[in-house]
């Protein structure tokens, strides 16, 4: 309790306007997720087709670690404790909606454990971008989402805490926090902390936040369809540092069950987990960012041609598609990192 009642005090100090409309309520960056009957041995992982989309095959190659001693601090609605794939990867836990309960964590929800399952897990039902990362579960929304302050102080303890990269797959249209969620950006890059930031699901050029906060230390994902053009719900166009990544017919743990969702939430968590990737390959907080915004693939849509090409092209997709494969391999080449590189 004395815990939360101090992240707390700390997020006022970071409020412009002492928070006088917290009756805004931040919401989870996903549509519905429909809820898989899969029969007893059926292959969940060949429904991924969002890691062979990413070159994930190919960044394990580059970083054969997996992950291994970064710390990814997923801030979301807890985890369901009977998903040992993720669970098994959780070092840290805490409860910033209720200062009576900061250790009841369990999701109410299911989004949490979703967008966890994706960064870290050992892989047993569903893979993971990152295996063998670390997680720190910060349970900051409920069923009606969150307030700024439950949020911010969730935020504040990944800081304070050892993440290396925060994955926020939240987000409101109310930018009366713009401020303060732009000094917590700021002060967990002066840590050396890196942020993914879910775009938002309004389907057009809207500003959102926290995904409009601008960071060398932060990533603002869209959403694209398997066919590789931007999702019709993904929100664009909020800030420079923005890549786009699957977010449609993402499976994943919802729950204690199986869901497919779609939702810009759903490629946040890609990007984190390929953070972790390359953090546990050396690399810093801003270079982590600027290896995947310089190695993201350009889109696919050939719909948008003539001399305004570029300028649309940035507008929806940001840099480009997510490329883990990509990054870490031009990571290895820059830190010599990898024992095959002269043959590869």
């Amino acid at each position: 309790m004395k815990i939360i009642s101090a992240l707390i005090a700390l997020a006022v100090l970071f409020s412009s306007c002492v928070f006088a409309r917290l009756s805004q309520s931040v919401t989870l960056a996903a549509k519905p997720v429909r809820i898989l009957h899969v029969a007893a041995g059926t292959d969940l992982k060949s429904l991924q087709w969002d890691h062979a989309f990413i070159f994930l095959p190919t960044a394990w190659q580059y970083a054969p670690n997996q992950g291994e001693g970064a710390v990814a601090c997923d801030v979301d609605s807890g985890i369901d404790p009977s998903v040992t794939d993720t669970t098994a990867a959780v070092i840290d836990s805490i409860n910033t909606t209720d200062q009576t309960s900061p250790d009841t964590w369990q999701d109410d929800v299911g989004h949490g454990t979703f967008t966890a399952s994706q960064i870290a897990g050992n892989g047993s039902v569903l893979d993971a971008v990152a295996p063998k990362a670390s997680l720190i579960i910060v349970k900051s929304l409920g069923p009606k989402g969150g307030d700024f302050l439950s949020i911010s102080a969730g935020i504040i303890y990944c800081i304070t805490h050892g993440a290396d990269v925060v994955n926020m797959s939240f987000g409101g249209s109310d930018l009366s926090e713009h401020s303060a969620f732009q000094s917590l950006v700021d002060l967990g890059c002066q840590n050396g902390v890196d942020f993914t930031i879910a775009a938002g699901n309004s389907g057009g050029q809207n500003r959102n936040d926290p995904a409009s906060v601008q960071s060398p230390c932060a990533i603002t994902v869209n959403a694209i369809s398997p066919d590789g053009f931007v999702a019709k719900f993904s929100d664009y166009g909020q800030t420079p540092n923005t890549v786009s990544a699957p977010g449609v017919g993402i499976v994943g743990h919802w729950g204690s069950q199986i869901g497919m969702g779609d939702g810009t939430s759903f490629g946040a968590p890609l990007v984190a987990g390929t953070i972790a990737l390359l953090r546990a390959q050396g690399a810093s907080a801003t270079q982590a960012v600027a290896e995947i915004l310089k190695t993201a693939s350009p889109p696919l849509d050939k719909t948008i041609r003539g001399k305004a090409y570029a300028k649309l092209r940035r507008l929806l997709y940001g840099h480009g598609y997510l490329d883990a494969g990509a990054a870490l391999r031009d990571w290895a080449l820059q830190t010599k990192r990898h024992s095959n590189l002269e043959a590869l």
